[in-house]
């Protein structure tokens, strides 16, 4: 009577090799070997495939915060001059975006990191029904302030226009970044930490407990910015 044996064996770091062996004994006892390795190897990858999947997926959800509601909309297209339009296309460029009124009209004022400006560039009207009437902008973030540019080297970013540091500690939800170190970082004047936003955000100085800046996911297709959780 035949009998088959199924074994894996594996290599010194614990990976499977790159075939698998059936072992068939027959009536004599004599072990006959046959290799299956191009059937079984894709199956033996899956769970180390589905693995690296959920891990990436954690780290997506680390890398953009959810702690403060964020759902930002700006029609670019609306405003191709303006400051933050001009700084989506331009690596190294960002600008700090915090909503006011006027008259009863929202205006977004905007804080470019380099270059000069003018103030129709830099004091935006949302004058269309939709940007005014339509859209909120009260869920941008920690204190209603973000920082929106397109970075030297990860492409488009959006981050909390708030020391996390500061917010971390409880310390107050109105401690603003502001540009120093000629537009290159963003400092807090109550803790004195500076991040770097080309960087992911990373603080260039502090302890370990500094965190990186608050970040969320940011989506533009040449006319509409959209930033959120």
């Amino acid at each position: 009577m035949t009998r088959c044996q199924y074994s894996v064996r594996h290599g010194s770091a614990g990976a499977p090799r790159q075939n698998v062996e059936l072992q068939v004994l027959n009536r004599g006892g004599k072990r006959r070997g046959l290799r299956l390795g191009r059937v079984l190897r894709p199956l033996l990858r899956l769970p180390l495939a589905a693995g690296l999947a959920v891990l990436s997926a954690c780290q997506a959800e680390q890398q953009f915060s959810t702690k403060y509601a964020c759902s930002f909309v700006y029609y670019a297209s609306y405003h191709p001059n303006s400051a933050l339009t001009l700084a989506l296309g331009n690596a190294g460029h960002y600008c700090i975006v915090a909503p006011k009124v006027v008259g009863g009209v929202t205006h977004l004022a905007m804080t470019p990191n380099i270059g000069s400006w003018t103030t129709e560039q830099t004091d935006v009207a949302m004058v269309t029904a939709i940007e005014n009437e339509r859209l909120s902008y009260d869920n941008m973030g920690a204190n209603r302030r973000l920082i929106v540019g397109l970075s030297n080297f990860n492409g488009l970013k959006a981050f909390d226009g708030q020391c996390p540091y500061c917010l971390d500690k409880g310390s107050s939800p109105n401690r603003p970044l502001a540009w120093t170190d000629k537009g290159q970082m963003l400092e807090c004047a109550n803790c004195k930490t500076k991040y770097n936003p080309n960087a992911d955000g990373v603080p260039v100085n502090g302890n370990e407990e500094t965190p990186r800046l608050i970040e969320y996911r940011a989506d533009y297709n040449g006319e509409r910015l959209y930033v959120h959780n």
